[in-house]
Parts: C-alpha cells; structure tokens; sequence
C-alpha cells in the first residue's frame, strides 16, 4: 500500500564510514587523505571530540516527501493529480507508466552553513571550500539513502522505483522547483526558495522519482535518459542502476507519518 503523505527524519549519520556511493568515495578520500586532512577533521569536530563521524552539531539531516498520483505523461510533461504540471521531456520518459512519484526535499540543516559563513568573513578560504565541498557530498549521500531505501521498501510490495530527477537537472526548468514545493511539506524541514529559486539552507536537494508496479510478475526496465543525450561530456551524466539492488546502507530513518506516530 502507497501511503499519501508521510515524513522522514534521519539523526544518525555515520560520515566516517563513506563511501556510501563510488563517486563520494573517490571526492571523500581526496579530501580527507589529501595535504589537507588534519585540516578537515579539526573543521569537522568539536573540540575534544575524538569520535570520526561528522559531528551532530554541523549536519542534521530532514527529509520531507509526499507520494503523488501520476494523472497524465505526454511527450513533454507529467501531470500530477493535483494538476501540477511538471515540464520535462526526460522526466517524462523517465516517469512512463508509473502510476505514482514520489516527491521530496532533503537538507542537512543550517549549521554547517553558518560555519562556512564564518570561515569566509576569517578570510578562511582553504577551510571554506573544504567544508563546503563535505556538505555537498553529506547531503548527497543523505538522498541516495533515502532513494536506495524506498527501493528496497517497495520491492516488499512488488514495486520497484525509477532512477531520481531535481529540478534545473538536463532538460527539466529550474523554475518548476516552485511547483515541487506545493507538493512536500517544507515548512516542517525548515527548507524556503529565495527569488532567484535557490533553496535555504544551501545543502539542500529536492527531487521526484517514479514508483513501478510489476507487469506480469516482473517490473519494467528502468528508464535512463542519459543513454540517449548527445552531451557525452555532461558531469550529471549516471549509468543505469541495477533492479533491484539490496546494497546496504549506513543509516537508521525514523519515519513519521501524517497520524504522528513514529515507526523505525
């Protein structure tokens, strides 16, 4: 059974034991194997804490997501059951006969913006990149264990999920970002738009992905547009996932649903 409306919170991110996914692997042990790894660490820690995972008090993970009816897929857009209209002709293909989406915004919080504010009005530039550089993979990996773990729910229904989309991603307008946030509950994340359709805090990502059902006892192929965009060069450019995939992952969601209780 897909459920309307629900939200989840994740507390426990275990950073020290990245990678979580190849490409996060290879940034993480260049920065933190690199000149400048006693550097990170004395950045990532508070004082006297001798514990190798990302301390609480920079990253905070929130996420908030909504399961939406699809109504309509043209060549060119999705229609979603409240008449939002989203423009894209990939997210489209991507979406194709997938009778529900999954809507989303994710953060790790302001925390770790409010540091990295700090370091530049210091002049602390080496430390500003590098802690900038950490919140960009942190709430990367915090969505792709969200994605892998929805999977991995839906296939105990029978449902598998398709590959994951952002607004301002290839061909889909940055400027349907405002029609995703009519979908999720952002207030209780403590996520906004600014004017020019940046998310605050800055670590922020938001997203949609498709949910399959079985055809005849097997779920279809997963859609990847990228197998046929011309831009071989694009730095977004993903190879097709695997279906399904049990990898495991490092953390412990709590959910809690739109009655207010919570389940693990």
């Amino acid at each position: 059974m897909i459920h309307q409306t629900s939200r989840v919170i994740e507390f426990r991110f275990p950073f020290s034991s990245l990678p979580f996914t190849d490409s996060a692997g290879k940034e993480w042990k260049r920065l933190a194997g690199g000149r400048h790894g006693r550097r990170l660490k004395r950045l990532l820690h508070n004082e006297g804490d001798e514990n190798h995972s990302l301390s609480d008090h920079l990253v905070r993970p929130r996420l908030s997501f909504t399961t939406t009816a699809i109504e309509t897929v043209s060549a060119g857009s999705v229609t979603m059951e409240q008449g939002v209209v989203l423009e894209s002709e990939k997210l489209a293909g991507t979406l194709a006969g997938c009778r529900w989406a999954l809507c989303f915004v994710a953060t790790i919080g302001p925390e770790i913006d409010r540091k990295i504010k700090a370091l530049s009005r210091g002049n602390r530039c080496a430390d500003e990149y590098l802690l900038d550089r950490v919140g960009s993979l942190a709430i990367e990996e915090f969505v792709n264990a969200f994605h892998l773990e929805m999977e991995q729910r839906f296939t105990g229904e029978n449902k598998g999920v398709t590959m994951r989309f952002s607004p301002g991603y290839c061909d889909w307008p940055l400027d349907d970002q405002r029609k995703l946030f009519t979908l999720v509950d952002t207030e209780y994340i403590g996520v906004s738009l600014t004017e020019s359709l940046l998310m605050m805090p800055r670590k922020s990502v938001s997203g949609i992905f498709g949910i399959a059902e079985t055809e005849g006892g097997r779920l279809p192929p997963i859609h990847n547009p990228c197998l046929h965009c011309r831009e071989r060069r694009c730095p977004e450019r993903r190879p097709t996932p695997s279906r399904p995939s049990f990898q495991k992952h490092r953390f412990h969601f709590y959910r809690v649903g739109s009655n207010g209780g919570d389940d693990s």
